[in-house]
């Protein structure tokens, strides 16, 4: 089996690092990408990833609207917003506009891959703080 092929998105270059760093330890993934919001689309228009890892705020555009902008490109490319956000209106958006994930950069280390191996499935996986707030019975 080949590798998935991810794009990390984040306007902060160390925390862009630190993710592309922690997924490259996985044999399944493959790290592609990272780029600032500003080349999101574009990048993942020539890459066309399985994954895109996406902040949620993000200085141009925001991460939700840049999220569709790619689904409207790749419709079969899982979205996975990576965000310190924990509004609980926001991950409820970001469901409804097609994520499979929504992880805290607080769980990142502990979320991170089982959010891109249940994305992989399609399955939708929520942080574990935001767990047993029913984020997913709406989906």
């Amino acid at each position: 089996m080949s590798a998935m092929n991810i794009v990390v998105v984040d306007d902060i270059v160390s925390w862009r690092q630190f993710i592309s760093t922690m997924l490259q330890k996985e044999q399944s993934f493959a790290v592609v990408g990272e780029v600032s919001g500003v080349e999101a689309v574009e990048t993942a228009r020539k890459l066309r990833p399985a994954i895109v890892v996406l902040e949620i705020n993000l200085r141009d555009g925001g991460g939700l609207a840049i999220g569709e902008q790619i689904l409207d490109i790749l419709p079969d490319t899982k979205l996975i917003y990576l965000s310190s956000e924990f509004d609980h209106d926001i991950v409820r958006i970001a469901f409804r506009l097609g994520a499979f994930a929504y992880v805290l950069k607080s769980d990142a280390v502990g979320d991170l891959v089982s959010a891109i191996h249940a994305a992989a499935r399609n399955e939708t996986f929520v942080s574990t703080q935001l767990q047993g707030h029913g984020f997913l019975d709406t989906i």
